[in-house]
């Protein structure tokens, strides 16, 4: 008995740490939900094993193991339901408490009216070993598409949930072993401490995905504009300085073509019809201009009201005219479309000014300058139109 009581003692030890790292974890931000159950779980379980403990140094084996069926009973439904609070599962806690407690009392019946170990054993078992299956089905199952570490864990905490409902379903043929059941005893010690070291570590990783997420989300909503979901002027001042690094070093493009459109009489569909539908025409005009762009060479922005800013670059230091041509009269051909708002429809013209990196200026200031410039002067000859800046030659087109 005292290998049963050495292990038992450190087990009790293990599963104070345990306590104490889930304690400090639901510190962590993100990380504090099912950490109550989980800390019941463990002071339930040092309680249990103390008394049990207790039981067999006094040489009264029959109620030591009868108090590690009943509180092994109480810390596994803690468990469970901290850990399905930690994955959002909904289900029945009134149900799940009914349940532990009318199989903590059949186990108590059993055990002390019917004097049937055994059977005792047997529905603690099944009861605890359904519970690590269940709950290595919910964990395999648990949707961790944003963390491949946290879906890594996942796998491995379900395998080690399973290895110790399997583990379970032979306690009532070896607890009462002297080297078998002080094996088993062991073995249990290993698997719980392993499941509640990758609990926390899951727990960890999981936080620092949020916290990941939680940045990067910070950091869009700094970049970008919160009505279209395009950049704003702090984005398009970013992407401009990467892409023109990029140039310096000779990896990407030759040059930069700055397109910068405003929608001609848009203020008349404001006050005509109000800011909300004003605000759809912008939201459509800014996916017409997503749509008409490359995703992957180019930037567009709204620079402001109904000013937007599409950034191209072209792996050629001299962009032809045509090509310019070309790429005008898409999209305003693409602006120009109806724009069904809000139960009706609108025509909108616009008009873009364009200024070239690096052969009209190399700042993004002087650019947005020359090209907004650019467009006043396309609006002076009509909708629809675009120009250059004066200097080149023929500018508006």
């Amino acid at each position: 008995m005292l290998i049963v009581e050495t292990i038992m003692a450190v087990f009790i030890g293990a599963t104070l740490v345990s306590g104490l790292l889930f304690f400090t974890t639901s510190l962590v931000p993100g990380g504090s939900v099912g950490h109550g159950g989980w800390i019941l779980s463990a002071l339930i379980a040092c309680m249990g094993m103390s008394l049990a403990l207790l039981l067999l140094i006094q040489h009264k084996p029959e109620p030591a193991s009868l108090v590690l069926k009943v509180t092994g009973i109480g810390w596994s439904t803690a468990f469970y339901q901290g850990t399905l609070l930690f994955l959002r599962v909904l289900q029945h806690r009134i149900f799940l408490y009914t349940l532990a407690i009318v199989t903590a009392g059949l186990i108590i019946y059993l055990q002390q009216v019917l004097d049937a170990g055994f059977q005792a054993a047997l529905v603690f078992s099944l009861y605890c070993a359904t519970i690590n299956f269940i709950l290595a089905w919910f964990i395999f199952r648990a949707d961790h598409t944003d963390c491949e570490n946290c879906r890594r864990l996942s796998r491995v905490l379900a395998a080690i949930l399973i290895l110790h409902g399997l583990h379970l379903l032979d306690f009532p043929f070896f607890h009462g072993h002297p080297i078998l059941g002080a094996a088993g005893f062991g073995l249990a010690l290993i698997i719980n401490t392993t499941i509640n070291l990758l609990l926390v570590a899951l727990v960890i990783q999981k936080s620092r995905s949020q916290l990941e997420k939680s940045e990067a989300a910070a950091q869009n909503s700094a970049l970008c504009d919160p009505l279209t979901g395009l950049l704003n002027r702090a984005g398009l001042q970013q992407a401009f300085v990467k892409k023109t690094r990029s140039l310096k070093q000779g990896r990407q493009a030759h040059a930069l073509m700055f397109l910068f459109i405003d929608l001609d009489s848009f203020k008349h569909i404001n006050d005509q019809f109000g800011h909300q539908k004003g605000d759809l025409v912008l939201q459509t005009i800014a996916r017409r201009l997503r749509a008409n762009t490359s995703a992957e060479r180019d930037e567009t922005a709204r620079y402001g009201g109904d000013e937007f800013v599409v950034l191209m670059e072209f792996e050629q230091e001299h962009i032809p005219d045509s090509q310019i041509r070309q790429i005008c009269h898409r999209l305003l051909d693409r602006i120009g479309l109806p724009v069904f708002a809000d139960g009706s429809y609108h025509t909108i013209t616009a008009s873009i000014g364009i200024s070239l990196y690096p052969h009209d200026a190399t700042s993004l200031d002087r650019l947005l300058v020359l090209a907004d410039e650019a467009m006043y002067r396309a609006k002076q000859a009509g909708a629809s139109q675009y120009c250059l800046p004066t200097r080149h030659h023929n500018p508006c087109r």
